[in-house]
């Protein structure tokens, strides 16, 4: 990542907003770390019909909070 940014950076100092577009490794790095550590820890959402899940019947308009480091943890084998 650090060849890349001096490659292209070269003696600036400061990043300019044309250079991200330039910035491909660093773009995936900064990608890749956002979806392991999102910003926002979970989203909620409401159901709007009955569904069970595992056994767990969820009622029509209940709201689920969903931690979003959970699902990338565990994903779909909970």
């Amino acid at each position: 990542m650090q060849e890349e940014v001096d490659g292209i950076m070269g003696s600036k100092t400061f990043v300019e907003y044309e250079d991200l577009s330039k910035l491909k490794y660093c773009d995936q790095v900064f990608k890749e770390t956002l979806r392991l550590y999102p910003v926002a820890p979970g989203t909620a959402r409401e159901n709007l019909d009955e569904v069970t899940v595992d056994g767990f019947r969820i009622p029509a308009h209940s709201w689920l909070i969903v931690r979003r480091r959970f699902i990338l943890l565990y994903g779909s084998g909970l």
